[in-house]
């Protein structure tokens, strides 16, 4: 009989709500899928040093693993040491950086952003509310223009935050230039993010299987958004949250009925445990 082991969570707009909080409910579940044999694995976009304060926050929780920077940087907990980690080479950031420059120059609406160091974020035309969703943990660095001025390391990832249309146009400029020799990928509609390449949170799951012994079919994936389509697609159990994108939704196994809004970790938990159960 099947029994789930370990559960990897995506954090924005899945385990976190709108307003970017866990709830006490969500909180609960982590603790009784951990009480049920089961690991709870935060699975993001976001840099190391924030999930590692997001598990600080859930009083008790003694994450084993982080994945971060969409696939780019594991971390084993107690004590925090590299399993893997990948960056974008310093030539190849500045090309994506400076033909972002090119979009961002005469419309102030496009932010550019990009990580030098885990705690460390630099960008150009950052929105107001953007470093306030950011944990305090890491370093914010605010400039008006030429971002790429400021990079004389590889990084650990690139972004692009601006309306959707707008992005969608920098996408298309993008794609002939590829070539697989990086990853473009929507986080959210109103981010677009370069990694380096084959790197996603389906690698990295794979990779951390692999290293701890586990196999894919004994983990359940839950996400929402397009970076989140690879890691559902390789599980035994592959979760879309009710608030997902419809692409997502279309790989899932499972779709909750429960929006991020409404504890839907929660959700989950309880029918991962009643699966086990049978």
């Amino acid at each position: 009989m099947k029994k789930y082991k370990m559960i990897f969570v995506d954090v924005d707009g899945t385990l976190c709500d709108v307003n970017h909080k866990v709830s006490e409910k969500n909180k609960k579940a982590i603790h009784k899928a951990i009480k049920n044999n089961i690991d709870i694995v935060l699975c993001s976009g976001r840099t190391p040093v924030s999930l590692i304060t997001i598990c600080e926050e859930i009083v008790d929780y003694n994450a084993k693993y982080f994945i971060g920077f969409n696939g780019a940087s594991i971390l084993k907990n107690n004590p925090i040491t590299d399993v893997y980690k990948n960056t974008l080479d310093k030539d190849l950031s500045l090309e994506i950086l400076e033909r972002l420059e090119k979009h961002a120059k005469n419309d102030s609406d496009i932010c550019i952003a990009t990580y030098p160091k885990p705690e460390q974020i630099i960008m150009q035309n950052a929105p107001d509310n953007l470093g306030s969703i950011m944990d305090k943990e890491i370093e914010k660095i605010n400039i008006k223009e030429n971002i790429s001025k400021h990079i004389n390391t590889d990084v650990r990832k690139i972004m692009a935050v601006s309306e959707n249309e707008k992005l969608q146009n920098i996408a298309k400029d993008f794609k002939s230039i590829i070539k697989d020799r990086y990853t473009m990928v929507f986080t959210s509609p109103y981010i677009l993010e370069f990694v380096p390449i084959n790197v996603n949170k389906g690698s990295a799951i794979s990779f951390l299987c692999e290293h701890i012994g586990i196999s894919l079919d004994d983990v359940v994936t839950f996400g929402d958004s397009f970076n989140d389509i690879e890691m559902i697609k390789l599980a035994g159990l592959g979760v879309a949250i009710e608030n997902a994108v419809e692409e997502l939704k279309e790989c899932a196994n499972y779709i909750t009925k429960s929006d991020c809004n409404n504890s839907a970790l929660e959700e989950l938990v309880d029918y991962v445990i009643e699966l086990n159960n049978k």
